[in-house]
């Protein structure tokens, strides 16, 4: 079995940061110990070594005995090297982590993402203060976290998994960075902020496994609050060959639209509150096109018939706004009712196209819980005699 479960959360730094650039220079007169940076940008990064040597320092830490003297790192755990690997004998390792790039920069680049700190050391026998001035990442920094675990036994995963959230949590009790006994002063605090985690199976089996996990979920806290969760079911598709040929079954030429989740659109650089026919259309196969690259929807007079052809008949909806880290996007929620009066093999591909609206979204952040909908087939109206 194979698979890998994306791991996302934010690093927020709540006291000034230090991961320092061994290979800078500094010149006389100039910053003793500057942070490492991004060669491309120029902006600070948190390395992915760095969270993960932490990480398995602090893991290996805690199984000790007396919690000071560390083993080999041959020697550490069998959960502890089945995650992080080793060298001898080589080990896969489970866990993969990625360099951790600046989110905020926009919002700090006013005050300027780092500050210089100077100190003094001073020797004890004489009295003598020598200077130094360092380079920490400012408070209110935001980094982005991403962590890929890779599923190999189902039966290891919990336990793995488990563990990885013991060890962030006591990494938000301890330090990242910092320059020898720095730490112990308040250097590199930081808490984090976590994001749904995201499963790409790479087999069906993997999928079977994740659904199992859920199926024995019953309780999700979310903030503090415990939140009560029911099973209701679960599809898959293979490809959109399958949605095509399941379309042409009882294609319906009234469908109503329920947006269950905050829904927006983006025309022009603004965000746009309101599901016109266009907007609907350029988002359905977008995101189409995305999911199935070898069935793709390209051909422009078969999409313009479609377009000519649909109409918004009735709309119940109100706006609402979506909180995305430090900022809320406008949208609504609601239904909308579309009628599509289209010949019999576009009105099958309008109906293809609706019918992966509930897997792929509609509008703009569907992978952050934006534009979720389901999809109710209406019956023709009643001709009067």
């Amino acid at each position: 079995m194979t698979g890998k479960i994306l791991i996302k959360c934010d690093l927020v730094v709540r006291t000034g940061l230090h991961i320092g650039d061994s290979s800078s220079f500094s010149a006389i007169g100039t910053v003793d110990s500057t942070v490492i940076r991004d060669p491309f940008t120029g902006l600070p990064i948190v390395p992915g070594s760095s969270l993960k040597g932490k990480l398995r320092t602090l893991l290996a830490r805690r199984s000790c005995v007396n919690g000071e003297t560390l083993p080999d790192f041959s020697a550490d755990g069998e959960v502890i090297l089945r995650m992080f690997g080793g060298s001898e004998p080589v080990r896969f390792a489970r866990l993969q982590f990625a360099d951790a790039f600046l989110l905020n920069y926009d919002q700090l680049k006013g005050v300027g993402v780092t500050e210089v700190k100077s100190e003094n050391v001073i020797n004890r026998l004489t009295s003598k203060a020598t200077h130094r001035q360092i380079e920490r990442v400012i408070a209110g920094s935001r980094f982005g976290i991403n962590i890929v675990y890779n599923l190999s036994d189902p039966k290891e995963t919990e336990e793995d998994l488990s563990l990885l959230s013991k060890a962030m949590k006591l990494l938000q009790l301890d330090y990242l960075g910092g320059i020898g006994g720095r730490t112990s002063a308040g250097y590199g605090r930081f808490h984090l902020d976590s994001e749904p985690i995201c499963l790409n199976t790479a087999e069906d089996a993997s999928l079977r496994w994740m659904l199992q996990a859920l199926e024995r979920c019953t309780t999700l806290e979310l903030h503090g609050a415990p939140l009560q969760m029911e099973p209701l079911g679960s599809h898959s598709v293979e490809n959109g060959l399958q949605l095509l040929l399941a379309a042409r079954e009882e294609p319906a030429s009234r469908t109503r639209l329920w947006f269950r989740t905050p829904c927006a659109f983006k025309q022009a650089g603004r965000y746009a509150i309101y599901p016109q026919e266009f907007l609907l259309l350029q988002s359905l196969v977008l995101h189409w096109n995305t999911a199935f690259p070898d069935c793709q929807l390209n051909d422009p007079d078969a999409l313009d018939a479609i377009l000519r052809g649909l109409h918004i008949l009735d709309y119940n909806l109100h706006t609402v706004s979506y909180p995305i880290k430090n900022t809320c996007i406008p949208g609504f929620v609601g239904s909308a009712v579309v009628e599509a009066r289209l010949a019999l093999p576009l009105l099958e591909l309008w109906n293809a196209l609706l019918s992966f609206a509930p897997y792929g979204g509609i509008g703009i952040k569907t992978t952050l819980g934006m534009g979720g909908v389901s999809v109710e087939p209406l019956a023709p109206p009643q001709r009067s005699l």
